[in-house]
């Protein structure tokens, strides 16, 4: 198989709009919290915030003087999260509160 590099074709990074970002994170918001809704979630509050996502979630926690962080696990598997890093793993480790990561 020859990969479009080798074949001559340089791949193009296009600049997405930052609307169109802002629009399907708030698509994306909205559904979360209908689903949780439908599944007995009263209180539930949505933020679309942009930066770094371990920061972002430490930061929320800490202003919201949070309990527990909960969040899902999904990434590059041992060795990919070992280099790359890992939000979950990050967060895990800097925050000052329980953290619960789930599959």
């Amino acid at each position: 198989m020859t990969s479009a590099t080798s074949a001559g074709y340089t791949p193009v990074s296009l600049p997405i709009p930052e609307d169109v970002l802002k629009g399907v994170g708030e698509a994306i918001v909205r559904k979360a919290k209908e689903v949780a809704a439908d599944r007995g979630a009263t209180d539930v509050e949505i933020q679309i915030v942009d930066g770094s996502p371990a920061d972002c979630i430490l930061q929320a926690a800490e202003f919201e003087q949070a309990d527990m962080i909960i969040m899902g696990s999904r990434g590059l598997g041992k060795l990919g999260g070992l280099l790359m890093g890992s939000v979950s793993h990050k967060v895990s480790h800097l925050s000052t509160c329980t953290c619960v990561t789930v599959k």
